[in-house]
């Protein structure tokens, strides 16, 4: 007769484990739209510093006239791993026991989600606190006007092209609709790539809808707007309540979020809705 004893235990809270971290960047809008520089997160750090290049300036050489060599800067930029998201709660053996659904299943699907929105609330507000604020529109509705103002606030902060995402709350998604450069995700080709949350792009850019942003603070940014860093992914634990013949689950993981390029690579206004 096979035994499961403590070593079983704790495979299965890995095992579980990696399957909420894999549920964490499904659900997920925004986690893939930013750094992510977790590599640099170690154990025993209570923060971590990242590298930031500087940029070369192009000359014009004279005739017979030396070039002067440049030289290129490196900065870093400093991330605190302060955000410790936790989901607790408990089954009592007696419920488990008589649900007619899987209760530990269920639950753990539900905090996978619940982090998954977190990080996204998380790393909306780090996008907003750091983004140049156009201040109100003026405008009944968001227009294509709207986005070209966002547009070409980022191309006259030098921002690049590619890595650019226009994140919206789902009450803005009918005037999406309604303009005609909008491409919707229904009409892309079988072999394009969708991001999640994504319902299709505008001049180019992907258009991420979700509850998270707040309705009429559309936010324009790219991928190097803000940084985030997972010292601890997420890790499920369980232990017995005795007092109250239950199990007793927590769900947590420990992360830390920074916005960056002093608010040039992230634009937002308000706008009617």
């Amino acid at each position: 007769m096979a035994i499961m004893g403590d070593s079983s235990v704790v495979s299965n809270n890995l095992i579980i484990g990696e399957l909420v971290q894999r549920e964490l960047i499904a659900q997920s809008k925004l986690l893939s739209t930013i750094m992510d520089v977790s590599s640099f997160a170690k154990a025993g750090l209570e923060s971590i510093q990242f590298p930031k290049a500087g940029n070369f300036n192009v000359v014009k050489k004279a005739s017979l006239t030396p070039v002067t060599t440049q030289a290129l800067t490196y900065t870093t930029d400093q991330l605190d791993l302060d955000q410790q998201a936790v989901v607790r709660w408990s089954v009592e053996w007696k419920a488990a026991l008589q649900s007619e659904v899987a209760v530990l299943q269920d639950a753990i699907g539900r905090a996978s989600r619940a982090q998954a929105k977190q990080v996204d609330v998380d790393i909306y507000d780090e996008l907003i606190a750091g983004a140049t604020d156009l201040g109100n529109s003026g405008a009944a509705t968001f227009r294509r006007e709207d986005i070209v103002t966002l547009l070409t606030g980022l191309d006259n902060n030098d921002v690049p092209e590619d890595g650019r995402f226009l994140a919206i709350n789902p009450a803005e998604k009918g005037a999406m609709l309604n303009i005609s450069d909008f491409i919707n995700a229904g009409d892309f080709g079988s072999d394009r790539i969708i991001q999640k949350g994504q319902i299709g792009e505008v001049f180019g850019v992907p258009v991420i809808s979700s509850t998270v942003v707040l309705a009429g603070a559309p936010v324009m940014y790219h991928n190097e707007a803000a940084a985030i860093g997972f010292q601890k992914s997420p890790e499920f634990r369980q232990d017995q309540d005795m007092d109250n013949l239950a199990d007793d689950y927590v769900l947590w993981q420990l992360y830390g979020l920074k916005s960056l390029l002093n608010s040039n690579a992230a634009i937002t206004m308000t706008v009617a809705v």
